[in-house]
């Protein structure tokens, strides 16, 4: 049997992300470069709207018909959904409603989501409870082997939906 290539979109913050210089968030440029690096090291196709709009970079402003469709279609493509949740160093959720959103498209279309975020309980129940609508996995950012996991949780995925 031949060995299907699987998509992996990778979600998170992006407009409340850009700094007041009008930079990205240097660390969490630094996780979502190592998320996609290692899916695509395991053989993953990746979609993202960080590489898309090159982290903030490209203007979508007032396209939002287009990158609602853009994203809604990568969701219907993909076999898994990554979240990336992180942290403010204060402690706050970097908000981003379009991962929100998408986060409720992966578990309406029963896509398995891997929720990247810190181990402080301060997401809320609808994002905590996920797993009694689809198959989640919680990796922690703040883990010393989050590395190890989240290639140990990449390779799973890609051997059960290759099986």
């Amino acid at each position: 049997m031949e060995k299907k290539e699987l998509t992996v979109l990778i979600g998170g913050p992006i407009q409340y992300a850009i700094e007041s210089d009008g930079s990205f968030n240097l660390k969490l440029r630094y996780l979502i470069d190592t998320v996609i690096n290692k899916a695509k090291a395991l053989g993953y196709n990746v979609l993202s709207a960080h590489i898309y709009e090159s982290f903030g970079e490209l203007d979508v402003s007032g396209k939002y018909s287009e990158v609602c469709s853009r994203d809604f279609g990568w969701m219907n493509q993909c076999d898994v959904f990554i979240a990336i949740l992180p942290l403010k160093p204060n402690g706050e959720i970097i908000h981003s409603n379009g991962t929100a959103v998408e986060l409720g498209w992966a578990s309406a279309l029963k896509k398995t989501i891997i929720i990247i975020r810190d181990s402080a309980p301060k997401y809320s129940h609808l994002v905590a409870g996920l797993n009694a609508i689809t198959k989640v996995k919680d990796l922690y950012i703040n883990s010393n082997d989050f590395d190890e996991l989240l290639t140990k949780s990449l390779t799973e995925l890609n051997i059960s939906k290759n099986e």
